[in-house]
């Protein structure tokens, strides 16, 4: 029976690719494909709605039948028959899964390795990232950098939570305590040991529980009783609400049309955005399945077309990567840019060019 090695794409740098790894003369034709069933719940990866705009862990990627990817192309090489997938399986699976992986007349039971990355710089909605390049001509001194991470509160000291409620308990000899109403009257002294033989005064601590019973159990029934439409939660975002400031990141991003729009009206900000707003613009646009978005995405990633908006004046521009732009590009496609399909036809040529293991497969997952 053949063994299986999962290593990642070493020509992958964003992630999102593996190796699967047999050893030569396991598989004889040219092409397989590649079916995956959890070992937990036996149920088969597949296809699912949306998956070209979000791909995720969940669920919802898991069903009774069978599933066949690919066909993926069988490369020989050093001894071993390698296939290469892609985020369309690998972007779906938890490391250390257990699973079966049905690879030709192969029946291969294994786990997902820990040290496959997902692809973090793919034209997934919820995914948009890129990296800043030097150029593009800087008019304004602003450009686009890596967001620092929010820096780690220092934790305050814990207070001694030691407490010793025996203060609270009248000493046996100290007086009872008398009520006086609002008249100033004096009424009857109150027993200071009455009924169980203890003290009129409750212990600080059970008083502080019951309130904490009560409002938790408050805080239970408002979340049932509010309505649906309330608690209800949407991973889609949603277009945020102008601020009043003309020219503020909220306010480009609530701009009626689109991203069209939302260009004429950076256009008319061009002395108060810089490059971190504008290309915030474009990935909340893209985030929501604005195709003309995406095709700048692409535009970004794309070494042989500069936008005169975004690269030449705002100074927003990305490394040079066509597999990265050809991606982008064929969801704008998919979206109904008619303009992507020219940009494809021509990315495409060059990545056929190519001879790396990026541009190879980013031809054949997005080139018709």
């Amino acid at each position: 029976m053949a063994d299986i090695d999962i290593h990642p794409d070493p020509d992958a740098p964003y992630g999102g690719f593996a190796i699967l790894s047999l050893p030569e003369g396991s598989l004889q034709d040219a092409e397989t494909i590649v079916q995956v069933q959890s070992g937990y719940s036996q149920l088969w990866l597949a296809p699912t709605l949306g998956e070209n705009l979000m791909i995720g862990i969940g669920e919802a990627n898991w069903q009774a039948d069978p599933y066949g990817y690919g066909p993926y192309t069988v490369h020989r090489n050093s001894g071993r028959d390698l296939i290469r997938i892609g985020p369309e399986i690998v972007n779906k699976i938890e490391e250390f899964a257990p699973l079966s992986l049905r690879i030709g007349p192969y029946r291969l039971n294994t786990n997902w390795p820990d040290n496959i990355m997902p692809r973090v710089a793919a034209a997934l909605i919820g995914g948009v990232s890129g990296v800043a390049r030097g150029a593009a001509r800087d008019t304004t001194g602003d450009r686009l950098v890596a967001r620092r991470a929010a820096p780690e509160p220092t934790p305050e000291p814990e207070p001694d939570t030691a407490y010793d409620d025996t203060d609270d308990w009248p000493a046996d000899d100290d007086p009872a305590p008398e009520l006086t109403d609002a008249l100033g009257s004096q009424s009857e002294p109150v027993s200071q040991h009455a009924g169980s033989g203890k003290s009129g005064k409750e212990p600080r601590w059970r008083l502080l529980f019951g309130l904490g019973a009560l409002l938790l159990i408050a805080l239970g029934l408002a979340y049932w009783l509010l309505p649906q439409s309330l608690t209800a939660t949407d991973d889609t975002p949603a277009t945020p609400a102008p601020d009043g400031t003309p020219c503020s990141l909220a306010t480009l991003d609530a701009t009626p049309g689109g991203f069209g729009a939302a260009m004429t009206a950076i256009q008319g900000c061009l002395s108060s955005v810089n490059a971190e707003t504008a290309f915030a613009v474009i990935e909340n646009a893209a985030r929501r399945g604005d195709g003309a978005a995406l095709l700048m995405l692409g535009t970004l990633y794309d070494p042989d077309v500069t936008d005169p908006l975004f690269e030449d004046w705002l100074a927003v521009s990305f490394d040079p990567n066509l597999a990265l732009a050809v991606e982008y590009y064929a969801h704008a496609r998919s979206l109904g840019i008619g303009e992507a399909g020219g940009r494809m036809a021509r990315t495409c040529a060059a990545l056929r060019a190519r001879a790396d293991t990026l541009s190879q497969g980013a031809y054949n997952d997005f080139c018709p």
